[in-house]
């Protein structure tokens, strides 16, 4: 039987996978395990209702975080703080791209790219179906990049997604040919540019993600046999702006 469609922004096994990684990242580095969820997941931004900077926690998370739980009940108290929030339903403000958005850093004339699923459903918003939908984002997008932004001279990426044709195929060959793994300093551990990868098109969990993926982190030894448990590890990506343009015809 078909799942429905999430109502929220996330399930709980999206927590779940994040507070074992966590647990197990702290017993192989020794780090505190609240270090470890606050500094290695997102679930600060998703308990707490705010990024986690200046060690600064949230009056949500200290409320909400207790250390003598075990995995399943610190996962069943965060979810309960999560669907308790005002904004944990699933209720996308229109894009004016799309799933695509953008942030341009003046200093070192870079755009960085996003992407999130704004379109729950049957069928991903990455399907060959709406190929010609997302170009259009992509083109929207890039002249918008290109009217506001014109000193940019280059295009960073970094995510799970890239390991995905579906993915790579909305963007110009140079882009794709510069991809790598990130680097360990470049995982971006608070972002669903990591842990998306764990989410269908409906926004539930990918069970067999989660199964594959638990199992193991429960055998990983090292820091390194932890990184190579993630199914879709992050890649990343740059190439110069011009080549954007000319791909999409701007």
């Amino acid at each position: 039987m078909s799942q429905k469609i999430n109502p929220y922004w996330y399930p709980k096994e999206y927590f779940y996978v994040q507070v074992c990684f966590a647990r197990k990242f702290s017993e192989i580095t020794g780090m505190m395990f609240e270090d470890s969820l606050l500094t290695k997941t997102g679930l600060h931004w998703r308990v707490g209702g705010a990024s986690y900077k200046d060690n600064k926690k949230t009056e949500e998370w200290v409320q909400a975080f207790d250390p003598h739980l075990n995995n399943e009940e610190l996962t069943d108290k965060f979810f309960d703080v999560f669907i308790r929030r005002s904004d944990s339903f699933f209720d996308p403000k229109h894009n004016e791209f799309g799933a695509f958005s953008y942030w341009y850093n003046p200093e070192n004339q870079k755009v960085k790219l996003h992407y999130e699923n704004l379109f729950k459903g049957e069928k991903s918003p990455l399907s060959i179906d709406f190929f010609d939908d997302r170009i259009a984002d992509l083109k929207k997008m890039f002249s918008d990049i290109k009217a506001k932004c014109p000193m940019a001279v280059e295009v960073t990426g970094s995510s799970w997604l890239y390991q995905l044709p579906a993915y790579k195929r909305l963007f110009p060959k140079m882009f794709i040919n510069n991809l790598r793994n990130v680097t360990y300093e470049e995982i971006i551990f608070s972002s669903d540019s990591l842990w998306g990868q764990f989410l269908d098109s409906k926004g539930n969990i990918k069970k067999d993600l989660e199964i594959q993926f638990v199992d193991s982190i429960e055998k990983a030894s090292s820091l390194e046999e932890l990184l190579d448990s993630f199914p879709l590890y992050p890649m990343c990506s740059s190439a110069p702006i011009q080549c954007f343009y000319s791909h999409y015809g701007v």
